[in-house]
């Protein structure tokens, strides 16, 4: 398996592999950026409707990644 190596090369995968994903949360006067990293694992949140067998497909090729879907 391989590595996804920053955020943006996150982004940019994700985007290449058709997975669209929330960026931004706002709660109250609060914005949250929703690519998590944590020692080089990220976590993301896929918008809803996103399709659970491409999701699979996506972390089978990366190994440091996890995506909730309409979380």
């Amino acid at each position: 398996m391989k590595n996804l190596q920053t955020k943006e090369h996150v982004k940019s995968e994700l985007r290449n592999a058709g997975i669209n994903i929330s960026l931004t949360r706002t709660v109250g006067y609060n914005s949250f950026n929703l690519v998590y990293e944590t020692y080089g694992f990220f976590v993301v949140n896929a918008v809803a409707g996103t399709n659970f067998e491409t999701v699979r497909n996506f972390t089978k090729i990366w190994d440091n990644i996890n995506i909730c879907i309409d979380n």
